[in-house]
């Protein structure tokens, strides 16, 4: 199997995580407390977009206007998750962030895709490494809240921050090079796309594995509320 090959592999193998993580999470839905519940509806949004990117591809040649939309629905799903469930208390400098964050993707959509028409060689991930920008510094401002009022009680919430605060510090720098992958023609690209999609399997399983111990937690959290 070549290179190229592996990638398709791995990609099928992460639409099969998606689905298994789906499933899961509706299983497990009414034991899940509010920030696992959550992940149920992330993992819902990766698979559509699986979905959704694979049937524009093949109907219109080309997917990648979907990547825009898919950064501003995860933002905005990110931004709810700390400012609802983890933040403690309202931090002024990450909502104007986060609002910023988001009228840039929407400027970048509209620009790329409604304005003119970019090609895929031409397109550059702005939005993503905004969306992983925001998400990190909000991962950042929930750290830095425990470290000054330390009264988290709570170990897998913390974990849970980790967790993200790492996938979306290297998912960026596997971002930033994108055009240069994107046009690349000696085969290196592969290697990152292959390293990025072992990322991602890495996460949807840290993933999974938050909803399991969750529930695992609470079998009764359902009948109590």
């Amino acid at each position: 199997m070549d290179l190229k090959g592996l990638v398709n592999l791995l990609a099928d193998c992460s639409e099969g995580l998606l689905i298994f993580g789906l499933v899961a999470g509706i299983y497990f839905f009414s034991k899940l407390d509010s920030i696992r519940k959550f992940i149920v509806f992330y993992i819902a949004l990766l698979l559509i977009t699986e979905l959704l990117s694979y049937y524009v591809g093949m109907t219109f040649g080309s997917n990648h206007m979907i990547f825009p939309l898919y950064c501003l629905f995860e933002l905005a799903l990110f931004i709810y998750l700390y400012i609802k469930y983890l933040f403690k208390k309202r931090h002024m400098f990450t909502t104007v962030l986060g609002t910023l964050g988001i009228g840039f993707i929407l400027y970048e959509f509209i620009y790329n895709f409604i304005y003119h028409q970019v090609s895929p060689e031409e397109y550059q991930p702005y939005a993503k490494v905004v969306d992983n920008f925001v998400i990190i510094i909000f991962s950042l401002t929930y750290l830095l809240e425990k470290m000054t009022t330390y009264n988290e009680s709570r170990w897998d919430n913390f974990s849970f921050n980790i967790g993200v605060l790492i996938n979306f510090t290297i998912s960026t720098i596997f971002y930033l090079p994108f055009n240069f992958l994107v046009n690349e023609t000696s085969g290196l690209k592969y290697y990152f796309w292959i390293s990025n999609l072992f990322l991602l399997h890495a996460f949807y399983v840290f993933l999974i594995i938050e909803m399991y111990k969750n529930a695992r937690k609470n079998p009764r959290l359902a009948q109590a509320r």
